[in-house]
């Protein structure tokens, strides 16, 4: 009996060492989402520089500064994350990739708005757009000049002269 669960631990132990070899072996990324707790629960902390780090919150999206310096005008429609995900492919990378890396200047989009489900028509630079979508939930605006329309995704129907409601007395 004692061999077996012998056999059991060496069988977990070779399969959480599997799974260490994994994650270490996942490339960290300088863009996508920050895997990790959220502020209420403490965070996750990054080095920006050589003498400064910063806390972040898990389901952060981040966008290399590089990649939004561009003054070239883009057009997105949908939701705030399908539009994240659209920026980021232009970029060459996912919301399904790790961050790792965050340098001072990346652009940071907070939990609430990265995630908001309202579809808008969002257009201007890379940085006018992601600074719409920040300000979208009420996280900071850090540069002007997108211009945004909401749109509804089922309007409520208006009551018009046909759809009388009957009364009776």
């Amino acid at each position: 009996m004692e061999p077996l669960i012998i056999y059991k631990d060496i069988e977990l132990a070779n399969r959480i060492r599997k799974d260490i070899h994994e994650k270490e072996n996942e490339t960290m990324s300088r863009g996508g989402i920050i895997v990790g707790a959220s502020h209420k629960d403490g965070g996750i902390n990054f080095p920006i520089s050589s003498d400064e780090s910063r806390e972040f919150e898990g389901a952060e999206i981040v966008i290399p500064r590089e990649f939004v310096e561009s003054d070239s005008e883009y057009r997105f429609q949908g939701k705030n994350q399908q539009i994240l995900a659209s920026i980021l492919d232009l970029c060459g990378l996912s919301l399904n990739d790790r961050v790792g890396i965050i340098k001072t200047d990346d652009i940071i989009v907070c939990v609430r708005s990265a995630w908001n489900s309202k579809i808008r028509i969002i257009q201007g630079t890379i940085k006018q757009i992601l600074s719409a979508i920040n300000e979208s939930c009420g996280c900071r605006r850090f540069k002007d000049g997108a211009l945004v329309k909401e749109i509804e995704e089922n309007p409520t129907p208006k009551l018009s002269t046909r759809y009388k409601i009957n009364q009776t007395s």
